[in-house]
């Protein structure tokens, strides 16, 4: 229907479509709304204003990520989803490449996703809770493997160190990140 204005958290959960057209008038795409669907491709309204936590989680068959122009509220790069307010990547999927702008990963934002490899630009300093949980990551490439270190807590201002060699090597760094470090947020000093 073309008077849509929210997608509820769930609606689509576990059942969801291949395709599917979200209409121009939805401003609200809530949590978990099309949580492990079939998407193939996805394209955000420039109406949306919201998107819950792991709205599009667990969809291993996102390949291409759009946002529409005039977006005020986010924008998409690379097939990314990136909030404009803050450059934080709050989705990405099996073809993204983090541009060069964005300074954290948010929450979830490849958990599940089936690419074997990324590069994490230089200009992150923040890495989201569960931000690569069980993808199917085996090379992660830190531009800058320096500094980071980890914490239960997303305000925390000190944490455990990460050994720059363990993030040098690009097996090890995947491996942090979506299985033995996963449950944590990462930063860099």
């Amino acid at each position: 229907p073309n008077d849509v204005v929210s997608i509820t958290g769930f609606a689509f959960h576990s059942c969801g479509p291949a395709s599917i057209t979200i209409p121009n008038t939805v401003t609200s795409i809530g949590s978990y709304a099309f949580y492990n669907t079939s998407l193939k491709t996805l394209t955000i309204p420039a109406s949306v204003t919201t998107i819950g936590d792991n709205a599009f989680g667990c969809c291993y068959n996102i390949a291409t990520i759009a946002v529409e122009e005039n977006n005020s509220r986010y924008y998409s790069e690379n097939n990314c989803i990136i909030r404009s307010s803050d450059k934080c990547l709050i989705l990405g999927c099996k073809n993204s490449v983090i541009p060069n702008d964005v300074t954290s990963i948010g929450n979830e934002a490849f958990s599940y996703v089936s690419a074997t490899s990324i590069i994490i630009p230089n200009s992150v300093n923040l890495i989201g809770y569960q931000a690569f949980a069980l993808s199917k990551f085996t090379s992660v490439t830190f531009e800058n493997p320096n500094g980071w270190w980890y914490t239960q807590s997303s305000t925390a201002t000190s944490g455990t160190s990460l050994s720059s060699a363990d993030l040098s090597n690009t097996t090890t760094a995947a491996t942090y990140l979506k299985a033995t470090y996963r449950n944590y947020y990462w930063k860099r000093s």
